[in-house]
């Protein structure tokens, strides 16, 4: 008996400890000097405001008959979608990182038919063998929509609706599991909180494994509901054959998708004595999901054997993620995958990893890693905007919603992603409390699967959009603190006022004297002041160019918006240049010479004079060579399957090539 509650309070203690740590961050978070351009006493106005209108229209939603009522979700569906269809067609988002890989190979694979290609994008499928099973989705989905009749050009439309689906899905899923568990109100609070939550729509232009990872492990919550309130013995067998199946899938797009059999073992040993579980039913169950898993197996190895690579040897072994988070901030770091990369044979990998991990953790001590784990528990948990300031940034035409979203003015939109994030962990952290004091399977198994993550996260690499894979839980656990605080008379939780001043007043004074002493806090965001008007981030490989006197590359573009500035990521690595900026008629507007004399490879041109386009107009940015034997070094955009920036292509020595770009940003820098 002792033991039992042990396993049960220990993980709420632990989980809670987290919670209040992420909770005595935020203030240092949101004034932190480097998360944006906007002044101290704008944040805590923004701030200011977002609360009070959280608090107007949450207290409003309450206190109306809507809540109480089951076409609610209709009305939910129909908001968020439209606000989501606006996302979607108004910004224009295009695919970038990771979805930008994945995007261009499920549509050469659609056309050509092909194993997925293990040297595109600098072998990226070679080393991250991981998004297969994504991969597989999204060329089926594309597989789908192709045979429908939309044209390729309209496949990034295609994936947002795909993760309108798939997160809206999820979300219905957690209605689902509320409303047979609780009551229609929790439910409709349920579907209130993601109406409000800024992520339900800045998410959907970034269609990653995260908000499928989303979908699944709803899904799988839903599934056991399912299996446990079966009445019939065959709906039991086929809801466990479909859940292994779910899990399989799941486990192939994220590993974070086994952490529900994980918890629910937890919760057989603490509860199965009151929900009548023995342990031969346990083990058949078992046995039922594993046959659903070899199910998934078979079903993946017949449906997309034939485009799975039949000989990798450059695949990155786990270690490399574990060595990642072990120094800096623990996220990605591109010398890391350089350092893996050197080494010939997976055992080679994986022995370099493990021993740079020990090497790390030695060098950090306990100190070090102590802060490192805070660093990345509040990089995956605490980044209120879970990178969508970065995910958002790249669309063929910039708009002044843009600037808002992802541009130098989206100060405000950032302040309430960040109180909305901490407003959930705080109702998070007094359903933690309140568990304590009164238990509850379903609600236990939801922390567990949520304190697991925190767990995992800490040893593994780092990454704000990790969260989202637990924002149906984080909700759920949010909302359960939130009636338990709204009913606290019926719990044996209180606290008196004085003793919360008294709490609060001392958390505070701790937390100023750790920060002061050892940068606890501090976190460094993303910094933007470019006021995109036309842009193309990517490269798919680099073109190695020996040019002569007179050869010109050039790069079009369209806008209608003001700037002042052109980047270029080309290296000049010899001989003599000018960089020219021509209007659609040919007309030269600006000029520079350009010696190279640094192996820098990202050129910034600042225009003596700004262009005010009157509408949308042409433009050409042309690098013209002005001696023999001059070297250049050009990232471009180019497979043949996408094209990365569809206003605009390269041109080489007066030859224009489709689908073709180099990388470019044309920007106003500081507006006033």
């Amino acid at each position: 008996m002792k033991l039992k509650k042990l396993v049960y309070s220990a993980p709420l203690i632990w989980l809670s400890i987290f919670l209040v740590y992420l909770l005595l961050s935020f203030p240092f978070i949101v004034l932190n000097k480097e998360i944006g351009s906007i002044s101290i006493a704008m944040r805590v106005a923004a701030l200011f405001l977002s609360f009070s209108l959280l608090i107007f229209v949450w207290i409003g939603f309450t206190k109306s008959k809507l809540i109480e009522k089951n076409y609610f979700v209709l009305i939910f569906l129909g908001i968020a979608v439209i606000l989501q269809l606006i996302i979607v067609f108004y910004l224009k988002i295009q695919p970038t990182n990771d979805l930008l890989y994945l995007h261009d190979e499920a549509i050469s694979i659609v056309k050509h038919k092909h194993e997925i290609s293990l040297t595109n994008f600098r072998n990226y499928f070679a080393q991250y063998p991981n998004n297969y099973g994504y991969l597989a989705v999204i060329y089926t989905w594309y597989k789908i929509v192709t045979f429908l009749g939309i044209g390729t050009k309209y496949l990034v439309a295609a994936g947002n609706v795909l993760n309108i689906l798939m997160i809206n899905g999820g979300i219905l899923l957690g209605y689902y599991v509320i409303r047979v568990l609780k009551t229609c109100r929790l439910a409709n609070l349920f579907l209130f909180f993601f109406l409000l939550n800024p992520w339900t729509y800045l998410s959907v232009p970034y269609y990653y494994t995260h908000t499928a990872s989303f979908f699944i492990l709803m899904l799988v919550i839903a599934c056991m509901l399912i299996i446990k309130k079966a009445n019939s013995g065959w709906k039991k067998i086929i809801f466990c054959i479909l859940e292994g199946f779910i899990l399989y899938w799941g486990i192939k797009v994220r590993i974070t998708n086994i952490f529900p059999i994980i918890a629910l073992i937890f919760v057989f040993f603490v509860f199965g004595d009151k929900s009548n579980i023995n342990l031969r039913k346990i083990i058949f169950s078992g046995a039922l999901m594993l046959c659903g898993i070899l199910a998934g197996g078979c079903f993946f190895q017949g449906a997309f054997g034939d485009i799975m690579p039949k000989n990798n040897k450059n695949s990155f072994p786990i270690t490399h993620w574990l060595m990642m988070a072990s120094h800096g901030d623990g996220r990605f770091n591109r010398e890391d995958v350089w350092f893996t990369s050197s080494f010939k044979t997976k055992k080679e990998k994986q022995d370099a990893n493990i021993k740079r991990i020990i090497k790390n953790y030695q060098k950090a001590g306990i100190r070090g890693t102590a802060k490192l784990v805070g660093i990345k528990l509040r990089s995956v948990w605490l980044i209120g905007d879970d990178d969508a300031s970065k995910m958002l940034v790249s669309a063929p035409d910039y708009t002044r919603l843009h600037d808002f979203i992802s541009g130098p003015d989206n100060g405000g939109l950032l302040m309430y992603c960040y109180l909305f994030r901490s407003l959930t962990l705080l109702f998070m952290l007094l359903n933690v409390l309140y568990l304590l004091k009164k238990p509850d399977s379903w609600n236990y198994l939801i922390a567990l699967i949520l304190l697991g993550a925190m767990v995992f996260h800490c040893v593994w690499e780092a990454n704000p959009k990790y969260s989202i894979c637990f924002m149906g839980l984080m909700a759920y656990s949010a909302i359960m603190g939130y009636d338990g605080w709204k009913n606290k008379k019926d719990n044996k939780l209180s606290f008196s006022k004085k003793s919360l001043i008294i709490y609060l007043v001392c958390a505070v004074c701790v937390a100023v004297m750790l920060n002061i002493r050892y940068d606890i806090f501090s976190i460094r965001s993303h910094k933007n002041n470019k006021y995109y008007a036309a842009a193309q981030m990517k490269g798919s490989h680099t073109r190695e160019i020996t040019a002569q006197r007179g050869d010109i590359l050039s790069q079009t573009f369209q806008t209608s918006r003001d700037f002042n500035t052109i980047d270029l990521n080309i290296l000049f690595s010899k001989g003599k240049f000018q960089i020219r900026l021509l209007d659609e008629r040919g007309q030269i507007l600006q000029k520079k010479e350009i010696y190279p004399n640094t192996d820098e490879s990202h050129f910034t041109w600042k225009l003596l004079k700004g262009v005010m386009p009157k509408g949308q107009k042409g433009y050409c940015i042309s690098v013209i060579c002005l001696s023999n034997g001059s070297q250049l070094r050009v990232p471009v955009y180019q497979t043949g399957n996408y094209d990365a920036y569809p206003k605009g292509n390269m041109i080489w020595r007066g030859r224009e090539f489709k689908n073709t770009d180099i990388i470019f940003g044309v920007y106003q820098r500081n507006r006033k």
